[in-house]
């Protein structure tokens, strides 16, 4: 309010200043002025130039705005893409607990070691959640390895594609039962695993579904291991090794299911494997 006030009185002052100057300054101001204003007056292409440049800087302004909204609403398009993914593999998960005659407990992996990326990750879930060691973890895919340390909060898996990792397999189309155990992370492809002491008359093909036997009261029976890719004798020639491509997709993995619980967990203690 009182700049308002001091700008009315500052032009009153100056129209008044304007008013009683002697002639010839007056003059000179008046012909000063017209010769500024003579651009703009003559043929408008001053006020042309004037507007243009103007129109440039809101034209400049709007189109930071719209690469700012652009920017904004490509990473909120991710973000809600990313839980589309989670919430897609929540629905399979809970789709194969339904399935399973087991307790499963949901845990998301919130580490994972450069070093070891194909081997290990850790879980938020820990010995407080009635975690132990050895128990099976699984995706919707299939079977991803079991539990290998418990801290309180936390524990770590042991990748089914671990070279340590051995589970007691069978492909039910034959009823041939083998040991599989992991390959880890070859130079070329995907990660795999092996499935060995198949007998050798067994007439195993090439997409064969490989899955737990039960055997040894780890892992319970009929857990989804992976699909026969490719079988040969081993090196003594009394046996068959089938090369095994896990059904779980290790590259990706972020939420998996604790088994605990089951016919099979109850008939056994839960312990590690060899």
């Amino acid at each position: 309010m009182k700049s308002a006030v001091y700008s009315i009185i500052c032009a009153g002052l100056g129209i008044l200043a304007l008013w009683l100057m002697p002639g010839p300054a007056a003059r000179r101001l008046q012909a000063a002025a017209r010769d500024a204003l003579a651009p703009f007056m003559s043929d408008g292409s001053g006020w042309r130039r004037l507007r243009h440049a103007f129109d440039g800087r809101q034209r400049e302004a709007e189109i930071t705005r719209l690469r700012e909204d652009v920017a904004r609403l490509t990473v909120e398009n991710r973000g809600l893409q990313a839980r589309e993914r989670e919430n897609r593999e929540l629905r399979r998960l809970l789709g194969l607990a339904r399935q399973l005659p087991v307790r499963l407990q949901a845990a998301q992996i919130v580490a994972r070691d450069l070093n070891t990326w194909w081997q290990t990750a850790r879980l938020n879930r820990g010995g407080r959640d009635g975690i132990s060691a050895g128990m099976p973890v699984l995706a919707a895919d299939g079977l991803v390895g079991r539990v290998a340390e418990v801290s309180d909060r936390t524990s770590d898996v042991l990748f089914l594609i671990n070279p340590a990792c051995r589970v007691a397999g069978v492909i039910p189309r034959v009823d041939a039962y083998g040991i599989v155990q992991g390959e880890g992370m070859g130079l070329r492809g995907p990660p795999l695993c092996r499935m060995d002491f198949i007998a050798r008359e067994t007439a195993v093909s090439p997409g064969d579904e490989v899955v737990t036997s039960g055997l040894g009261g780890v892992y319970p029976p009929g857990l989804l291991i992976g699909y026969v890719r490719q079988v040969r004798p081993d090196a003594a020639g009394l046996y068959q090794a089938a090369e095994i491509l896990p059904a779980a997709d290790f590259r990706n993995l972020s939420l998996v299911f604790l088994v605990s619980g089951g016919p099979a967990a109850a008939a056994a203690p839960v312990r590690e494997e060899p």
